[in-house]
């Protein structure tokens, strides 16, 4: 099942989306060195323990994720036992009668683990409206 890094990641989404705690949990790394950026309202997690505890309230929450799935394929990277992949995600949200679909940039860093990959570092994140207040230095594409 996590074979490959985008095995890993579709593991990882199916999980959230399924609520299946137990096996999003085991998709990780178990080290205090650890360190996560969510898509949410905290800057980062750091060492396993605080990662778990953040799926444990998010899972027992009113916030649901009904859909995640990757808007183009992921580039990734795999050397020796560490890899990585990146792309932008489509996530369906839910809470009670409210439905939002919206994008993330996502990143993960695994590292193999007795043969299977796990994460190791993740990042997902928004892009800023202008957070320097001089204009974006690029044409809107995206």
């Amino acid at each position: 099942m996590t074979d490959s890094p985008v095995a890993l990641a579709q593991a990882y989404f199916n999980a959230i989306v399924e609520r299946r705690l137990d096996e999003v949990l085991g998709l990780y790394i178990k080290s205090n060195h650890m360190l996560v950026f969510d898509e949410g309202p905290g800057w980062s997690f750091v060492g396993y323990d605080q990662v778990a505890a953040s799926w444990r309230q998010f899972f027992g929450g009113s916030l649901v994720l009904r859909g995640c799935r990757w808007v183009e394929p992921p580039v990734s990277e795999e050397g020796g036992d560490l890899a990585w992949l990146a792309g932008t995600i489509g996530l369906e949200l839910q809470v009670g009668d409210l439905v939002k679909r919206v994008k993330v940039r996502g990143t993960l860093v695994l590292r193999r683990v007795d043969g299977h990959w796990r994460i190791a570092h993740e990042h997902f994140s928004q892009p800023s409206d202008d957070p320097y207040h001089r204009g974006d230095w690029l044409p809107r594409t995206h």
